[in-house]
This record gives C-alpha cells, structure tokens and sequence, in this order.
C-alpha cells in the first residue's frame, strides 16, 4: 500500500544518510502537513485596525539530491492564518496547520507568528509605478510524529517583499527570502538547516472583502550549507512549493 511504499522510500533515504534534512523540511511522508512556505501575500502592510483571515491549500515536493540519484518527497496541507493592522506600516498575526493518520502512523502540527513591516510605500495615484517593499520576519514551531516516533522543528523565515500594482487593487508580489530550521529529536543531535530562494505570485482582489493569492516559492539547500557537509551520499535539498490563498479581510 501507499505507507508500505513510504516506509521503504523512507529506508532507502536513511540508508544514504539524508533522511534527517529531509524530515526536517517536508516531515517525511507525501499527503500530509509541513510547515508552510508559501503565504506570503501582499507587499503591502494591513491598514491599522483591519484583520484578515486566510486559508490556504498549499502542494509541494521536496527533493533530496543524493549521489545515486534524486529522491522527492510529495506533500500537501491546510493552513489557517489571521493577520492584523497595527499601525500603517505593521501588522502581527499567525497560522495554524495540522494533520492526523493515527499516532502509530503519522501526526503533524505546527504554529507560527508573523509579523510584517512597511519598507517602503507605493503612491495609490492611479498608473503608478512605484515599488511597495516590506519585510515579513516569522517564527515557526512544527511537531510531527512519524511511526511513533516525534521529531521537533523549529524555525524561521525573512522574505524581503517586492510589490507592483496590477490594475487598482491587485498586485504582482515577488519575494527574495532566507529560511532556517533546526530539527531536534531523542535519536539525535540538533541538525541545523539553512535554505535560500525566492517567491512570485499575485494578489487577485476580487472585492472589498475577498481576494485570490496564488504563489510559487522555491528554496535550496547544498550540501556545505545544511547541516549534513559529513556525508558522501547527499548533493542538497530542493524544495518547490505551491499555495492558493483566499483571503476575507474587513
């Protein structure tokens, strides 16, 4: 079956001696939850004193590169996020995801706080071609329980955001990021993994309340860079991500 697939795929990663970078980035098993990497949204802080919730399906698939050959690990999630306006240049909020196949096969979890700061502001002039810039700094936690066995991830994210209006309301986001994550369990050291990449998407709103947010986010990880520069098996980590936000803001 699908797990028996799994668990052996899995042993094939741990005999090449990658399987704790893997764990740590996608959580080890394809149709279940991870921290989220995609979410982004707007280059643009929420005006003070207005919230906006989001949901958002998120599909990526993370690659181990290994000198034998690649080895992509598929996942997939729900993420709930709330964010709110404090001032016209910040905004503080979080997200919760999770996932349950039974404690003896695969439980997942995890929360995070974000916040977001205003770089710089766009004119609202119609035509214009100015450039919104913020920062969107975020801490993650993330649990997942694999054959019984827990692991523990905790992290952070520092996209540096780009934004360009597109039409009135919507906007083309572009984002150059860093992401680190350190991975601790019973069976092993802390591993400490640092990955680089970026992301594009657009913000489609479609009225006052409602808005589409489609993004792609792609981070690596060589070799020398992610925690495992000891082994002769593993080339770096890959992951590619993608999540379809509807937001409803008020």
């Amino acid at each position: 079956g699908l797990f028996d697939l799994h668990r052996a795929a899995m042993r094939n990663v741990v005999v090449k001696g990658y399987v704790a970078a893997a764990l740590a980035l996608t959580c080890a098993a394809p149709l279940t939850g991870c921290a989220p990497i995609a979410g982004t949204g707007r280059a643009r802080t929420l005006p003070a004193g207005r919230w906006e919730m989001n949901a958002a399906p998120e599909v990526s698939v993370v690659t181990g590169r290994l000198a034998s050959g690649d080895v992509p690990l598929p996942s997939a999630q729900l993420t709930i996020a709330g964010h709110y306006g404090l001032n016209d240049n910040s905004q503080i909020g979080g997200r919760l995801w999770g996932l349950s196949l039974g404690q003896d096969v695969l439980e997942s979890w995890g929360t995070s706080l974000d916040t977001k700061f205003q770089l710089r502001r766009a004119s609202d002039a119609p035509g214009t071609r100015e450039t919104d810039i913020a920062v969107a700094p975020r801490l993650t936690y993330h649990n997942v329980t694999l054959g019984g066995t827990p692991e523990h991830a905790l992290g952070g994210s520092l996209p540096l955001i780009f934004g360009w209006r597109a039409g009135r309301f919507n906007q083309w986001v572009v984002s150059a990021r860093y992401d680190y994550q350190v991975l601790m369990s019973e069976s092993q050291t802390p591993l400490h993994v640092h990955l680089g990449g970026a992301s594009a998407g657009f913000v489609w709103q479609l009225n006052q309340r409602w808005a589409l947010m489609p993004e792609f986010v792609l981070l690596l990880s060589p070799l020398s860079f992610n925690g495992e520069s000891g082994s002769h098996q593993g080339r770096g980590v890959s992951i590619l991500a993608f999540g379809l936000g509807v937001a409803y803001g008020r």
